[in-house]
């Protein structure tokens, strides 16, 4: 009887003891996956921003068209960049966008690497001059701009100048 009692004894203070040192062990345990989420969550937003990237702006013709062409070519980590594809006529040769005529924009809320962006104009039948104009914004930085010079385009879409 003596042995039993001893071994109940044993049993239930074990128990006792297990059950107040797993649960500290669980909460030590959870307390450490959080914190390593945490971190995971961290370094994810600091490799989701993109330190370069390449952008390339482009004017072209033909067909009775005129197209603009903004493509990725390529972009060093994850980014998100917001772009804007304009182009601008004038029967007059100026190289200043504002003193010509916007006829036609696009946009995407996000030009991924090799992706390309595109506006397409007719001609109207007249020779003008062209520029196309971009401006893109990758992730939080401030937006840049760039525009082709202004190039001649016959009535047919070809590069006269």
């Amino acid at each position: 009887m003596k042995k039993a009692r001893k071994f109940l004894l044993s049993v239930l203070l074990s128990f006792t003891f297990c059950s107040l040192l797993y649960p500290s062990l669980g909460m030590a345990e959870t307390q450490s996956k959080e914190t390593a989420y945490s971190s995971c969550s961290s370094s994810i937003e600091d490799e989701e921003r993109g330190l370069f990237a390449s952008i390339v702006l482009s004017i072209e013709g033909g067909n009775g068209y005129v197209m603009g062409t903004v493509k990725n070519k390529f972009t060093l980590f994850p980014a998100v960049i917001v772009v804007y594809v304009e182009l601008y006529s004038s029967e007059t040769y100026t190289e200043d966008y504002t003193k010509m005529t916007l006829e036609g924009r696009n946009s995407t809320l996000d030009l991924n690497q090799g992706k390309s962006l595109e506006i397409r104009v007719p001609t109207g039948g007249k020779q003008k001059y062209w520029k196309a104009r971009m401006r893109y914004k990758m992730d939080d930085r401030d937006w840049e701009e760039r525009e082709t010079v202004s190039v001649l385009y016959g009535a047919n879409g070809e590069l006269l100048v």
